[in-house]
């Protein structure tokens, strides 16, 4: 079925898995977060925000740091198309932690405003993923990244185009 989350307050948490917001829906389902406060998450798999189901929305505008293996700031994994749109600032310092990851059977389209930093090997600035659609990047913010095979944007369609376009620093 279909998931919608709102939060406004800061959400921090510690220990392995604490993730800030986590939204689950059905595969037909559509699933919507949107938050405005701060996220911290100290842990191995703890990311910030991590939406899982069909088609998902992902709207973000506050800070939000991770500190642990593949602790991404914003994780999307959808099977139809999946919407983030980022305007804080996002760190990360783990292995596989990227700023923002998404991946989906359907394509998608990731907007961020706000600077990104990836401290950890593997650990892309924006990583986006398609089987069937396209992948469409827009970066405002400054990008850095740290860490053996680390990235600053990278993206793969495997039946639909790509598009990115940034317009920050990128290191």
């Amino acid at each position: 079925g279909d998931v919608s989350v709102t939060s406004s307050g800061a959400i921090s948490t510690t220990g392995n898995s604490g993730t800030g917001i986590r939204a689950y829906g059905g595969t037909p389902g559509n699933v919507a977060v949107t938050s405005t406060g701060a996220i911290s998450t100290q842990g191995n798999y703890a990311r910030g925000i991590r939406v899982l189901g069909g088609n998902g929305t992902i709207t973000s505008a506050g800070d939000i740091s991770t500190l642990g293996k593949e602790a991404s700031g914003i994780h999307g994994v959808t099977i139809g198309t999946l919407t983030i749109d980022s305007d804080g600032s996002i760190s990360t310092a783990g292995a596989e932690s990227s700023g923002i990851y998404a991946s989906t059977d359907a394509g998608a389209t990731i907007g961020s405003t706000g600077d990104i930093a990836t401290a950890g090997d593997s650990a892309f600035g924006i990583f986006g993923y398609a089987k069937t659609g396209a992948i469409e990047i827009t970066s405002a913010g400054d990008i850095a990244t740290k860490g053996t095979s680390s990235g600053v944007i990278s993206a793969t369609a495997l039946a639909g185009g790509i598009t990115i376009e940034s317009n920050g620093g990128l290191v």
